[in-house]
């Protein structure tokens, strides 16, 4: 996936969970969340130590033994009293290092939010599996669903020694998560894009921004209208890959790029490309009208012909 595809789809994300965070569907949306940044390649490198602390603060809690067993209701309603550091479950050290910066009137920095953050998540991710699991086990899940359906709309409550309770909302707390979590994201897309070394590009390339197709010194606009056609859609889903020698599948420009369940309609993407080589014919005074080839039919292809490479 390109990062401009994974900047929209992070933003996508807190977008629906703000819709929806005091409903069940906030808790699924928070768990599509963390599993993607699992599982894309980019978001899975870029945050693989944050993903290993959140482990550990993970391993720690279960290891957790309170000497007086803290009903699970009870976290919900009642607040968790921290009187010193040895009460502290996880999160250890970035805390305490946060009640000195508390006391000295400091703000945190990225470094320590981000993990807090990004535990946040994981830990809630990680108790949407375990439900998931037991359902396939056909396992009763009753206490666990209920659990979930408080836990939308509970404030979770914290006392740190004689200090007054501090109170969050699970709304605000989810919701800052997703926040750090994609600014970090974003903003180390941007900052390799912003210093880069500006190159010239080799023709044939695509500004999937702009909806433009740069090829044969011709700047030919794809998208002519406010909404992105299917045409933009299938160069958009060519020019991600790292060899354009490859083809790419009609389904995976309809259900990874165009947002479309494919459902075997070939015949969209026929004649969507059908009219990109007319645009291209066009721009070219009709001496390229076959820069992209295909193969029709449920499992229809496309590529760049190999000529123009």
């Amino acid at each position: 996936m390109t990062t401009d595809k994974i900047k929209q789809r992070l933003l996508r994300y807190l977008a629906e969970y703000e819709k929806n965070a005091t409903l069940m569907k906030g808790v699924e949306i928070i768990f599509e969340y963390v599993n993607f940044l699992k599982n894309e390649p980019y978001t899975k490198k870029l945050l693989a130590e944050e993903f290993k602390y959140a482990q550990v603060q993970k391993e720690l809690l279960e290891a957790y033994n309170p000497e007086v067993e803290i009903p699970a209701k009870d976290l919900l309603t009642k607040p968790f009293e921290i009187k010193n550091e040895s009460d502290i479950v996880f999160n250890k050290e970035i805390m305490e290092e946060g009640l000195k910066q508390r006391e000295n009137n400091e703000h945190a920095l990225m470094k320590q939010a981000l993990p807090v953050a990004l535990t946040n998540l994981v830990l809630l991710y990680e108790g949407i599996k375990y439900t998931k699991e037991k359902v396939a086990n056909n396992e009763p899940i009753a206490d666990a669903v209920d659990m979930l359906k408080d836990f939308a709309t509970a404030t979770i409550q914290v006392k740190f020694h004689e200090e007054p309770i501090i109170k969050e909302s699970t709304f605000n707390l989810y919701k800052n998560s997703l926040i750090i979590t994609n600014k970090y994201i974003i903003d180390s897309i941007d900052s390799q894009d912003m210093f880069k070394s500006k190159k010239t590009k080799k023709e044939p390339w695509f500004d999937e921004n702009e909806s433009v197709l740069h090829f044969y010194g011709k700047d030919i606009k794809i998208k002519l209208k406010s909404d992105k056609p299917i045409d933009h859609f299938v160069l958009e889903a060519i020019f991600s890959k790292k060899d354009l020698t490859e083809q790419t599948d009609y389904v995976i420009i309809s259900e990874d790029f165009y947002g479309n369940d494919y459902n075997g309609k070939w015949d969209r993407f026929r004649n969507a490309i059908e009219r990109l080589n007319k645009k291209i014919a066009k721009a070219t005074n009709n001496e390229i009208n076959d820069f992209i080839i295909k193969h029709d039919g449920i499992t229809g292809w496309c590529k760049i012909n190999p000529k123009y490479l």
